[in-house]
């Protein structure tokens, strides 16, 4: 193909608008589905009873506001392990 000839056609190797809408929405549809299935109850329920109430207590515990700030944490772990 000569460069005449690429001038003449420049639009040829876009793609149409709706099928680039059409390939966006269907790639936004399969990243939510995906999305979906990480946040499904499913893998909640392949582990171990343990676990799970080990979860359900810290989940409690944050909603009844017991919990204790990242400052004060890395503060006592470097006090804990002479880390300046």
């Amino acid at each position: 193909m000569n460069s005449n000839s690429k001038k003449d056609k420049p639009n040829e190797n876009l793609p149409k608008v709706e099928e680039s809408a059409t390939l966006y929405q269907s790639k936004t549809d399969l990243e939510k589905e995906n999305l979906e299935k990480e946040n499904s109850d499913t893998d909640w329920d392949d582990l171990p009873e343990t676990l799970n109430q080990l979860l359900e207590k810290g989940l409690k515990q944050c909603e009844e506001g017991k919990l204790i700030p990242h400052e004060k944490v890395m503060s006592d772990i470097k006090k804990r392990f002479n880390i300046s």
